[in-house]
């Protein structure tokens, strides 16, 4: 009996110890299958990260490439501008005369004898003489704009603008001055990267060509993500 009785203790305690063996099995390999499921939601939020990132990236890429194409097609069109020499009329002129060229006379702009302007309306107008052709109208408008408005948050475009203006008419001494005062007037203006680039094609125009490489080198060091920058780098390789 008592033999019996020790038998029937063991096979008890194998079975309980069985038992335990299973629960334990059982409650590892259900932590494991959470942790898959877990691992697997994981990686599909990255996949779902990776994918916003990638449509940000197409989003940002497209908007460099837009900012891109408007500054190429500016300056393709000014460039075409540029290369052209003055009219015999403009070169009859003295200097410091101003010929509009347009067929029909364009008044010329003179400063307003009280202020109360509006500077946005009177910068609009110089920048559309600019873009319309008018280069001489928009030289005056603008150097107007900048005798009334020293210190206006446009002022910097405008002495900018005023510059290419100067620098199409091929006039590169007055378009060297204006450039330059871009950069000693209106240093934080977001114009300066420009500036300096045209800076150093009318330096190169004037034939101060070590001072147009110097500056040109300037800009590619100084603002080298951008698109001065490259055209920089693509002005210094025909010096």
């Amino acid at each position: 009996m008592m033999r019996r009785g020790r038998l029937s203790g063991a096979c008890l305690l194998l079975w309980a110890i069985s038992t335990t063996g299973h629960a334990q099995q059982s409650s590892e390999r259900q932590l494991m299958y959470e942790l898959m499921d877990r691992l697997e939601q994981l990686e599909q939020e990255v996949r779902q990260l990776r994918g916003r990132m990638e449509v940000y990236q197409y989003k940002l890429d497209e908007a460099n490439q837009a900012d891109n194409r408007r500054y190429q097609d500016t300056d393709r069109r000014l460039q075409a501008l540029e290369g052209g020499a003055p009219s015999a009329g403009a070169q009859a002129q003295p200097s410091g005369a101003v010929v509009s060229q347009s067929s029909l006379p364009v008044p010329l702009v003179t400063p307003p004898s009280t202020g109360g302007g509006d500077p946005q309306r009177e910068y609009d107008q110089a920048f559309a003489q600019l873009r319309d052709g008018a280069f001489d109208d928009a030289v005056v408008s603008f150097s107007v704009f900048l005798q009334r408005y020293p210190d206006n948050s446009l002022s910097g475009n405008a002495q900018y603008w005023l510059g290419e203006a100067h620098y199409v008419n091929r006039d590169f001494e007055a378009a060297k001055s204006a450039f330059q005062a871009v950069l000693d007037s209106y240093p934080t203006s977001a114009k300066v990267p420009d500036a300096k680039l045209k800076l150093g094609f009318t330096l190169a125009e004037l034939k101060q060509t070590d001072a147009a490489r110097r500056v040109l080198q300037e800009v590619r060091s100084q603002y080298p993500d951008s698109n001065a920058a490259r055209l920089a780098d693509r002005r210094l390789s025909e010096l």
